[in-house]
């Protein structure tokens, strides 16, 4: 890989430990490989990992966060809701003409339930949405995902009041 030689290859003016560590790394990983032993890298990683808690800890993230993430990342709440709205957009269409055409379809109860999904999607966007900003430690609109991810709890959020009102 070039970029394992560009690694390999850094400049004395470099930090120490970065360019030493890198080369041991690649190294270690290249050995492990071979042997299926895995321990060396992962020895590596806790070593740098105790580094950066030494050189950074005033801006390396706790580990609430981490776990936080980790669970946000896992969970992918974002693209889930992403499919929920998008299923919820196409049904409710459906429903409305179905509630046009025939007209014995019980127009209420499809609305309240259509309203239970937008509130329980809506409530779950706006704990995902703060676990964000907490991971973050800043307000989530300071990128493109994140905007995206603000205006759509907004648009949501009107679709709630408003269908509340009706």
């Amino acid at each position: 890989m070039d970029l394992a030689l560009d690694v390999r290859e850094a400049p004395d003016h470099f930090n120490p430990f970065i360019r030493d560590y890198f080369k041991q790394y690649l190294e270690a990983i290249d050995e492990s490989r071979n042997t299926q032993d895995w321990s060396k890298p992962n020895e590596l990683l806790d070593r740098l990992s105790e580094y950066q808690y030494q050189v950074n800890r005033e801006v390396l993230p706790s580990s609430a966060q981490v776990k936080a993430e980790l669970f946000l990342n896992d969970w992918n709440i974002f693209g889930k809701l992403r499919n929920v709205y998008g299923l919820f957009g196409i049904i409710s269409l459906f429903a409305f003409l179905g509630s046009v055409l025939f007209h014995k379809w019980d127009r209420v109860r499809i609305g309240k339930i259509g309203f239970l999904i937008l509130l329980i999607s809506f409530i779950i966007h706006t704990i995902a949405l703060a676990l964000r900003w907490y991971i973050s430690g800043h307000a989530p609109w300071s990128n493109g995902y994140e905007s995206m991810i603000y205006i759509a709890l907004t648009t949501v959020m009107a679709g709630v009041i408003f269908q509340g009102r009706l």
